[in-house]
């Protein structure tokens, strides 16, 4: 907890179609929540329940604020309630003045099932509190209050473990619903909440870390509006629970409540628009038989009367996922259109394509380019009728091919001889380069003009060419000769800063020992506290190229500074090769000592490692084969 200057907090608002305001629901780390009745050490903010549900609240009698928190165990609600006249009898029921929370939990074919869990407060020292769903008692569920100190006045924290809620066995993402205060003056029950009376779908949601953490990055960084054009359920990490996978304009998104330890989520640039159908499907589907659902993407590349489409399959191992498959499966142009079959086989593990229509070409009109970076689309008139491709344990392999004879074509007219068209030369490497390089600019949105801020060039992909890093403003772009075959990028946003003009250095050195360079980010992050005061955090973040994502693997806060006063650790790279280790040992402060120091101690936040204090311990962190850990 932050002592003396609170961060800020910024919670989305509720979107169109939904009513009331959102909860956060802010992850903790096991065991930090002590149920003495008084929430003075939850995170964020407390949310205020202002919606008038039913009956009128009379000069702001009651005033009741929440909070709700969860670990991997359990979920916490804390309430602070100010109310003249409070009820309270040995039932234990809807007569009494009592808090009720209504959890909604979206099952993956559509819709949604509904818990509502009744808390009553007690009296200290002469009534029990109660939690139950119905009539019947919560399993294994607590409520400890405590009273306030003036008149009218308590608070109470209660635990509800998520075994007592069978859909939270699979299910802690996507969740929806409200909190309701129900005043029992003796008259008729006034009731305020964070939402009025709604179906499940309409209710707000109840955003957890992650998905707070998308809207706060994400979506402010990259100024997208309007819901996930998916949004999609599924087990893709092989953890128990399942993971939200999202499409967000034209980025992959996705999070879950164990996923990169529950507190950060993975984006990639698809390369397309959905938008303006550069995204035909987009379903996710067991097909290596590990129990995980791997990702089946339809891209279209070009506009409607110009495109080539493919189909890609990404797959998970460990926390960033890899294409499995890629196979071009139709072409449009000039008038003319060819597109072939593909099937997914779940049942053997394996994926047939196969020969399909075309129309508007034939054998000696069609003169279009034929993809070489990887399979391309089968051809009526070519000499491949089929491919079946089967999954070996790290990629779908082609196993086996059936031949055509041109002449199979059917009704397609095929002139009796035929002279294959040249293909048109096609640009040399370094020309291709120059264009991935505009494509990058062009759909990151760099300025004309614009010159990078920081630019190297190191060997940081898969083979032993370097490739180009270039960093205009907080866009980090990774292209090369051998990188995807010369005709694509890799990009990530350095969202931990607002501004470009922030990052200090970026350079590259080889930490983990697989002859590959790693990029290491050094930058100053702001943030403002809840007192208008500007924190400024230096980071050190350090990102990898694995398969075609750049992907950050580590990160520390190095300083921390607030107007003139300053505290900052020391940094060290120590050893060689896979056994290079991060060492972060005390360093100095200016103005501010152990007593005067206005933060405390601090946890991992965000993914981000905390900044050792001058009066604090030394920590060391080492390559685990995925990512640096303490």
């Amino acid at each position: 907890m932050l002592a003396g200057v609170a961060l800020a907090l910024w919670v989305a608002p509720s979107r169109a179609g939904e009513v009331g305001v959102e909860v956060p629901l802010d992850l903790v780390e096991a065991g930090s929540l002590k149920l003495d009745g008084i929430p003075r050490e939850w995170p964020g903010s407390m949310t205020p329940l202002g919606v008038d549900v039913r009956g009128s609240i009379a000069h702001g009698d009651p005033t009741v604020r929440v909070a709700l928190a969860y670990d991997d165990a359990a979920l916490y609600v804390g309430a602070e309630v100010v109310d003249d006249k409070l009820v309270r009898t040995a039932s234990c029921g809807d007569a009494d003045d009592h808090l009720t929370l209504t959890l909604a939990f979206p099952r993956a074919a559509g819709g949604f099932t509904s818990h509502t869990i009744t808390l009553v407060p007690g009296d200290p020292g002469r009534l029990a509190g109660c939690v139950r769903e119905g009539s019947a008692p919560l399993a294994g569920a607590r409520l400890v209050e405590a009273p306030g100190k003036s008149p009218g006045a308590y608070s109470f924290e209660a635990s509800i473990p998520w075994s007592a809620l069978p859909e939270a066995e699979r299910v802690r993402v996507g969740l929806r619903g409200a909190v309701r205060y129900h005043d029992a003056d003796g008259g008729p029950v006034r009731v305020v909440g964070t939402a009025p009376d709604a179906p499940p779908a309409e209710l707000p949601r109840l955003p957890t870390t992650p998905e707070q953490a998308v809207e706060t990055g994400l979506v402010r960084d990259k100024g997208l509006t309007g819901p996930p054009r998916h949004d999609l359920l599924v087990d893709v990490a092989g953890d128990a629970q399942v993971e939200r996978v999202e499409v967000r304009d034209r980025y992959l998104v996705v999070l879950g409540p164990r996923y990169r330890g529950g507190r950060e989520y993975f984006f990639q640039d698809l390369g397309v628009d959905p938008l303006s159908g550069g995204l035909p499907t987009f379903e996710a589907r067991d097909l290596t038989g590990d129990g995980r659902a791997e990702l089946v993407m339809r891209k279209r590349v070009g506009v409607e009367a110009e495109h080539r489409e493919v189909v890609e399959v990404l797959h998970f191992e460990g926390e960033v996922p890899s294409t499995v498959f890629r196979h071009e499966v139709g072409i449009a142009a000039h008038g003319g259109r060819v597109a072939c079959e593909l099937r997914l086989r779940p049942e053997t593990k394996s994926i047939e394509v196969e020969v399909g229509a075309a129309a508007g070409f034939t054998a000696d009109t069609f003169h279009e380019a034929i993809e070489t970076s990887f399979d391309p689309t089968l051809l009526p008139w070519g000499t491949v009728r089929s491919q079946t491709y089967t999954w070996n344990g790290s990629t779908f392999a082609r196993v086996s091919e059936q031949a055509q004879a041109p002449a199979a074509v059917g009704a397609l007219p095929v002139p009796t001889a035929v002279l294959a068209p040249r293909a048109p030369s096609g640009p040399g490497a370094d020309e291709l380069l120059s264009q991935v390089y505009e494509l990058f600019r062009r759909d990151r949105r760099v300025p004309d003009g614009d010159e990078p801020r920081f630019r190297l060039d190191a060997n940081v992909a898969g083979d032993a060419q370097k490739e180009r890093v270039v960093v205009h403003g907080r866009e980090l772009g990774v292209f090369g000769k051998g990188f995807r075959d010369g005709r694509g990028y890799a990009a990530t946003t350095l969202g931990a800063f607002a501004d470009g003009r922030d990052l200090a250095s970026v350079t590259a050195r080889d930490l983990d020992g697989d002859g590959r360079a790693e990029l290491v980010v050094r930058g100053t992050a702001r943030a403002t506290s809840a007192r208008g005061v500007e924190v400024l955090r230096d980071l050190l973040l350090v990102y990898a190229v694995r398969g075609e994502v750049v992907s950050r693997v580590f990160a520390v806060e190095v300083a921390r500074a607030v107007g003139d006063s300053r505290v900052e650790a020391k940094v060290a790279f120590v050893g060689k090769g896979k056994g290079v280790a991060i060492d972060l040992s005390p360093g100095r402060a200016t103005g501010w000592t152990r007593a005067t120091y206005p933060f405390g101690e601090t946890d991992p936040s965000g993914g981000v490692e905390p900044l050792v204090l001058p009066w604090g311990e030394a920590a060391r962190y080492a390559w685990d084969g995925e990512r640096f850990t303490k």
